[in-house]
């Protein structure tokens, strides 16, 4: 877990003296007066595993590479003075990442043979809540989004005598990609909560 500011000290953001929540709610269950004076915070809890198998067979090697990832952001920020200030979180992230690959020889070193397969899956959460300086929330904005992408390739070089050699490939690829989005933009008299947003 880490806590890292960001956009410090940048010109087009002022410092304002507010404190748009009734009751104490946000990140500690502190409230700070102004997100940028307190620090811009940026919160990310990951958690990252990755492994590896390798197997020597003959003249080649075949091997299995993996990774998931699981992972959330939590950040705030002041817009310039006429927006306000807002909550852009990822609550729930995650991906797996799974790699099989063979390199080798065969026909006593006369072909050089590559192939392999791969597979790729994450899901995307975004939530994001815009407040007035007033506390009245503006904008809601709700994403949700899943990809999966799979693949496999086989290539090979015929070693013909010393001066020709002939190579060859293969590789499908099949990606797909989902999302659903949610936003709405607010009346102003419409009175939105931080505590609701959180």
């Amino acid at each position: 877990t880490s806590v890292v500011p960001t956009q410090p000290n940048n010109p087009i953001y002022q410092n304002v003296a507010v404190s748009p929540f009734p009751t104490a709610v946000g990140q500690g269950n502190v409230v700070p007066l102004d997100p940028r004076a307190n620090n811009h915070f940026a919160k990310v809890d990951a958690q990252f595993y990755t492994g590896q198998l390798k197997q020597e067979i003959g003249d080649g090697a075949i091997q299995l590479l993996g990774s998931h990832r699981v992972y959330k952001i939590r950040s705030a920020l002041t817009l310039p003075p006429q927006f306000g200030y807002t909550f852009q979180d990822k609550p729930f992230n995650k991906d797996t990442s799974l790699e099989l690959q063979y390199n080798g020889k065969l026909f006593a070193g006369a072909l050089d043979v590559a192939a392999g397969a791969y597979y790729f899956e994450e899901d995307i959460e975004e939530a994001q809540n815009t407040f007035l300086y007033s506390g009245v929330q503006r904008t809601s904005r709700d994403l949700f989004s899943h990809t999966k992408s799979t693949s496999a390739y086989a290539q090979g070089t015929w070693h013909v005598n010393d001066a020709l050699n002939l190579t060859a490939g293969l590789r499908y690829t099949d990606d797909s990609k989902r999302a659903r989005l949610y936003a709405a933009t607010l009346s102003a008299t419409t009175e939105g909560t931080a505590a609701a947003a959180l």
